[in-house]
């Protein structure tokens, strides 16, 4: 996962073909992906723009592939893993 760009709280990037852009926060909350720290998270094909994945503080649109969810999957993890901006 490359990360272009840090402003904040809000991540972009690609990853596999595909590219991103998350708000992070430092801590979980209910509103996160599976009460983590990605409260909205966005992923689009490179050549062609397609969302693939859409999370604003729920489910908009689900990955419909198994490489899909395997991308989604790994930026999650990877964005999950980031330092904290405020501790």
């Amino acid at each position: 996962m490359e990360i272009k760009k840090r402003d904040g709280l809000w991540v972009s990037g690609t990853h596999g073909g595909y590219q991103f852009q998350a708000k992070v926060y430092d801590e979980g909350s209910m509103f996160g992906i599976d009460a983590g720290r990605v409260s909205k998270l966005c992923v689009c094909r490179e050549e062609s723009h397609h969302t693939v994945f859409n999370y604003d503080r729920g489910y908009d649109v689900n990955p419909e592939t198994a490489e899909e969810r395997e991308i989604v999957k790994a930026i999650i993890l990877e964005l999950e893993r980031l330092p904290k901006l405020w501790s």
